[in-house]
Parts: structure tokens; sequence; C-alpha cells
């Protein structure tokens, strides 16, 4: 190989490699947000699923947890499922994680809340955005 070549070789090496850069860092971009977004949602689910579960367990006296998350979130809960989704990108994530009783039933409708007060007490469980 003349200089002219390997010049030209290195070069290419050069391009592929901030080619490769750049696709590593537009993908990162494009999946840490979504991957983000899921891993709150997994999260919210769970916790107020959870906290349906601790104020259950109590047969006297009232409880009261409340639970604020980052973003608001639009909450629904129907036949043992807590459906939660973001207000900011519509994404939705249906968790099935509280004993089935049925009694417990929520939906916020159109309204996203960041704020829910989970409370036990003589009439059952309530919830309630804010």
């Amino acid at each position: 190989m003349n200089k002219k070549g390997a010049e030209g070789f290195l070069w290419l090496k050069v391009f592929y490699f901030i080619l490769a850069l750049i696709i590593v860092i537009l993908l990162y971009g494009f999946l840490s947000g979504k991957l983000s977004s899921i891993i709150f949602l997994g999260y919210a689910s769970r916790e107020i699923g959870m906290n349906i579960d601790a104020v259950k367990i109590f047969d006297d006296g009232d409880v009261k947890i409340t639970e604020e998350f980052k973003e608001p979130l639009y909450l629904e809960i129907k036949d043992s499922k807590v459906n939660v989704r973001s207000a900011a990108n519509n994404r939705s994530l249906e968790y099935d994680f509280f004993d089935g009783d049925n009694e417990v039933e929520y939906s916020s409708g159109d309204k996203a809340y960041k704020k829910f007060v989970i409370e036990k007490n003589e009439g059952g469980v309530e919830i309630n955005g804010r």
C-alpha cells in the first residue's frame, strides 16, 4: 500500500468511527426516553397497588397513605388491575397487582393528578386524586 492508500484507509476508519458514535448517541437518546417512561409507569402502578394492599390489611382505625409522583398521571383501578397512563406522552401500563375482591374501583377520568391519597375508613378503601 502506498502513502495515499494508507491515508485514505485511515480517513475511512475515522469516518466509520464518527458514524458509529453518532448512531450510538442517537439510539441512546431515543431509547432512554422510552425506557425511563416505561420504568416510571411500572413503578407508579406497583406503588399504588402496594398502597391499596397496605390499607386493606388494617381492620380497625383510619389509615391514610399519600403518594406523590413527578408527573401527572391518569389512574384507573378496575377488576384488580391498576392502569396508569402518563399525561405527558399518553403511554400506559396495566399492572395486575392486588388481590381481587373487586371492592376497590377508581377512575381519574379526564383529569391527571400528581398526588393520590389512598385511605381506609369505615366505608372501605377510598382513592382521591389531588
